[in-house]
């Protein structure tokens, strides 16, 4: 979560207030591709970037995250 907005140039010139890192191992690119849309699937949904901004500590966005970790990680189980 960024405290300031950063101007991207995205397409839809709105600012970004929230920026991923995804690590995997270098020769792993279908499981990043997975990674990559499950994470892009749960941030489609309004209510679910509106609680990881809505955040109001370091701590509960920690928890946010990982519990976003979580669900991308049982949905690579299948």
């Amino acid at each position: 979560k960024i405290s300031d907005a950063l101007d991207f140039k995205s397409v839809d010139s709105e600012p970004v207030n929230l920026v991923f890192m995804i690590a995997v191992p270098q020769n792993s690119n279908q499981e990043y591709m997975r990674i990559l849309r499950n994470l892009s699937e749960y941030l489609r949904k309004e209510e679910n970037r509106a609680t990881l901004l809505g955040a109001s500590s370091d701590l509960e966005l920690y928890n946010y995250v990982h519990e976003i970790e979580d669900i991308i990680i049982a949905s690579l189980a299948h």
